[in-house]
């Protein structure tokens, strides 16, 4: 049987790009809801780059289509929360209210899971790229204060055909000028020779749903989650502003020291592993370190109740203040925040990046959700620091299967310290891929070889590759986007 391998070689010199710096004028698109007090509570970008929406308070689903203005909504008979959707036509959302999880086809039928705990609270839908069933999403159980995965084996759908109500809405367009403020961060270093303490705390599997009380040893609410992939660690964060990790495998649960003040509500993993997460004691944006337990906070200028965050290629940084009514980009690099505030009375509750870096979030109070595109500046491209002292010389990419060998000719100049490191994002999903980091530590010109492996439970497509060059900490100091069009199977 012959076997198709799909190989991808430059050998011209290709210019290097750096870090945008993002202290220009952005514009902001707002798209109100036609339904007043529809309580909008989160958003999620499908790979068309649709975004769908739950509307809490209305009981519905909405879908918006950015390139026509044309929202179609669903009424679904309940109170949708957080909201993920994985293909184009398929959209997952919790009901917290009713204690179950709904697998909906938008425009066909739905397939349910009830949680085996009542007055659970299900929140926080987070994708994990490798599990046991067709689907697996962890997610908090907040007020019964457990972590859970959800992972059925088969997903039944019903196939009736449903038609969305259709609204076109024209968008409120303005340009927006940030406040771009320098601040002091706040080191806190850690005691790698002292592990954090363990719990061991009581787990339980009911049906495709398992369960564990990672609060059984410290009664509270859970906040958010968030999946290390590299290691398979849950972090989450609780209603008393503590930051921890539970390792489903042997049922432990690490917590985490934190400065004296802080305290922690979302949170989300780096590729490098580091754990970042917003701190509404401060209020300010930490990252923890979670081999050496150093801690670093960044003071959030007029920040008020930071929520949701995001880390982005190059290790930046956005984030959302709810009740400070801005969205707000860190710059960890140069100890820099740009806030670009809102409308009054927005209270922005959820954030995501779509494939063209633009930021998208909803508005509860406001009633409306909206897209942040930074305007590109006229003229030559502002210098970022370290920009020029790394550069990717060219690449080859050879793929079969769900392998592929990708080699990345550099020079760096040695002028930023070592190590730094060759890394990649796969576009516009990297769910399922891994890979582990080159590691230079010699200036000069050299050839990384990265070894990438899909594990998800089913073919996936990419239709890119980022290559980056990076600092430890995770900024970008060079990167080049290549198209490569492939499809991968397990």
């Amino acid at each position: 049987m012959m076997r198709i391998v799909r190989v991808l070689v430059v050998l011209a010199v290709l210019s290097s790009a750096g870090a945008l710096t993002f202290s220009q004028q952005a514009e902001l698109r707002i798209w109100h809801f036609p339904i007043p007090g529809a309580l909008p509570a989160g958003l999620s970008i499908a790979p068309n780059g649709k975004v769908y929406i739950s509307l809490f308070r209305a009981q519905k689903i909405g879908l918006l289509d950015p390139a026509t203005n044309e929202l179609s909504v669903r009424d679904i008979g309940a109170s949708p929360g957080s909201i993920y959707a994985p293909s184009d036509d398929v959209v997952i959302y919790a009901l917290p209210m009713d204690d179950t999880i709904v697998y909906q086809v938008f425009i066909g039928g739905e397939a349910v899971w009830q949680l085996p705990t009542a007055g659970a609270w299900p929140t926080a839908l987070t994708s994990a790229p490798t599990g046991p069933g067709q689907i697996n999403l962890w997610f908090a159980e907040r007020t019964a204060g457990k972590v859970a995965r959800l992972s059925p084996a088969q997903i039944a759908v019903t196939l009736p055909f449903f038609a969305p109500q259709k609204h076109t809405i024209t968008p409120q367009v303005q340009k927006l000028t940030p406040n771009v403020v320098s601040v002091n961060s706040n080191f806190h270093a850690g005691n790698p020779l002292l592990p954090p303490p363990l719990a061991l705390v009581h787990a339980r599997t009911v049906g495709p749903v398992s369960e564990w009380e990672v609060t059984g040893f410290s009664p509270g609410y859970v906040e958010d989650v968030a999946l290390a992939v590299a290691s398979g660690a849950v972090w989450f964060t609780t209603d008393a502003g503590g930051l921890a990790s539970l390792d489903p495998p042997s049922n432990t649960v690490a917590v985490q020291t934190l400065p004296p003040g802080a305290k922690a509500l979302g949170v989300t993993v780096a590729p490098d592993g580091k754990v970042w997460f917003t701190d509404v004691g401060t209020p300010a944006i930490g990252v923890l370190d979670p081999v050496t337990g150093d801690v670093r906070l960044w003071p959030i200028p007029g920040g008020v109740q930071p929520l949701e965050l995001l880390v982005e290629a190059g290790g930046n940084v956005w984030f959302i203040d709810r009740e400070g009514d801005l969205v707000g980009f860190l710059r960890p690099g140069a100890n820099e925040f740009v806030l670009y505030r809102l409308p009054a009375g927005s209270f922005p509750v959820d954030l995501e990046l779509s494939a063209d870096g633009s930021v998208w979030f909803v508005c509860e109070r406001g009633n409306y959700v909206a897209q942040l595109s930074i305007i590109p500046v006229l003229g030559p491209p502002p210098v970022a620091p370290g920009a020029g002292a790394a550069r990717i010389l060219g690449y080859s990419i050879a793929q079969q299967g769900n392998r592929a060998t990708i080699q990345v000719i550099y020079s760096y100049d040695g002028s930023l310290g070592f190590p730094v490191f060759v890394g990649l994002y796969v576009l516009p999903s990297g769910e399922g891929f891994s890979y582990a980091p080159y590691r230079i530590e010699h200036a000069g010109t050299g050839t990384a070889t990265i070894e990438l492996t899909y594990g998800g439970p089913g073919p996936a497509t990419t239709e890119a590759i980022k290559l980056v060059i990076y600092l430890p900490g995770g900024q970008a100091i060079a990167e080049r986007e290549v198209e490569f069009r492939a499809t991968w199977t397990p």
